[in-house]
């Protein structure tokens, strides 16, 4: 369960990106068109649970209007000494009760075990090779203003895994 960016955030959020990079580390930074804020990871769903999963997905949604929320700040996942996940940050407490909502009606589906926390994934790290350098990059895109996104639906996506990574497939829009 999703909600996508809007294609501004998405142009700047790929100029961070190309800050970031660098020749001594190893980052795979998510494409353009996979940009998106996950709200709940489902993973492999049985054909039999889809119909459940759409209910629930869309009784939730009605409870909610749409909202705006801020998307800024650039932070990691994992230590210091071993980043493994680069995040834009958003603060929005409709964006955490919309998800703790599908959390709560999927859970037969897939639990979490973690408190969710809105980010958006830029990129994944398999190898640094100079973290100082790295960490001065984040810290100075730390309070970067990547603009607002209007949530108006939810999207259930399905992914399609291949050697050049995911493509997202939207499978069910569930307006707010």
């Amino acid at each position: 369960m999703a909600v996508d960016i809007s294609e501004d955030v998405k142009k700047k959020i790929i100029d961070v990106q190309k800050q970031l990079e660098d020749r001594e580390n190893r980052i795979k930074f998510v494409e353009s068109e996979n940009l998106h804020f996950t709200l709940k990871f489902l993973g492999e769903v049985k054909e039999k649970d889809v119909d459940f999963v759409c209910k629930q997905a869309g009784s939730v949604c009605a409870e909610f209007k749409p909202f705006k929320i801020q998307v800024s700040g650039v932070g990691y996942f994992g230590s210091s000494s071993y980043i493994r996940v680069i995040w834009a940050g958003v603060i929005s407490e409709q964006l955490v009760k919309l998800a703790g909502k599908l959390n709560e009606k999927l859970a037969s589906i897939r639990e979490e075990y973690f408190e969710y926390k809105p980010h958006l994934t830029i990129g994944r790290a398999s190898f640094i090779g100079n973290k100082e350098k790295l960490l001065e990059k984040i810290d100075k895109l730390k309070d970067v203003n990547f603009g607002e996104v209007d949530v108006k639906e939810v999207i259930l996506k399905e992914s399609k895994l291949s050697s050049k990574g995911p493509a997202y497939i939207d499978y069910k829009v569930f307006k707010l």
